[in-house]
């Protein structure tokens, strides 16, 4: 029996040195820790779709022999530039006939 109460006694020891280091607090228990704070997860921003561009209306015109854009441009009432740059051309002086254009809606 006297043996018995040693080795209790050594098994006890360690554990009552233990929590006297510690300051013989309680660790906290689940009931007490504070929740811990997750972030809700978050979506990308929904990317905008693009604007359509804003529809030109405009006519179609077949250049005739004797025409210039700026008896044309007159003719629909806008300027050769905005003929031009409706159409890409570059050199306002050279047209051909039976060349289509489009005349923008002034």
């Amino acid at each position: 029996m006297n043996r018995r109460l040693r080795v209790l006694g050594l098994m006890i020891f360690p554990v009552v040195v233990l929590a006297i280091a510690c300051g013989g607090e309680k660790s906290p228990t689940l009931a007490t820790r504070q929740p811990a704070t997750v972030a809700a997860p978050t979506s990308p921003a929904p990317t905008p779709s693009p604007t359509p561009p804003a529809e030109i209306k405009s006519t179609e015109y077949t250049v005739l022999p004797g025409d210039t854009l700026s008896e044309i441009a007159d003719r629909f009432g806008v300027t050769v530039d905005q003929i031009a740059a409706t159409n890409g051309i570059d050199d306002v002086d050279l047209i051909n006939v039976g060349q289509r254009i489009l005349i923008p809606t002034p």
